[in-house]
């Protein structure tokens, strides 16, 4: 089975480098989220046939737990990043 990951916001600063490291060291298949369509144009060029892309508004909690739930993560990691306000 192959390993898969899922990269909720991967077009951000840090989720595109996550993505790009994932991408470069191991075989896994990743998955990254955006609310854009067009997007998906960028993410295919930049990193390759191991990454793929899912239009998803986090807002869409329903569609955000059938994503978990069709894509059979091998090891579920999540993390939350706190920026104080300024």
């Amino acid at each position: 089975m192959t390993d898969r990951v899922l990269i909720l916001g991967g077009r951000g600063r840090i989720g595109s480098n996550v993505a790009a490291d994932i991408a470069t060291h191991t075989q896994a298949q990743i998955t990254i989220t955006g609310r854009s369509p067009e997007a998906q144009r960028s993410v295919s060029s930049s990193l390759g046939k191991k990454v793929d892309f899912l239009v998803l508004d986090l807002a869409e909690v329903d569609k955000l737990r059938e994503a978990i739930r069709s894509l059979q993560f091998s090891y579920p990691l999540c993390w939350t990043i706190s920026l104080p306000r300024c």
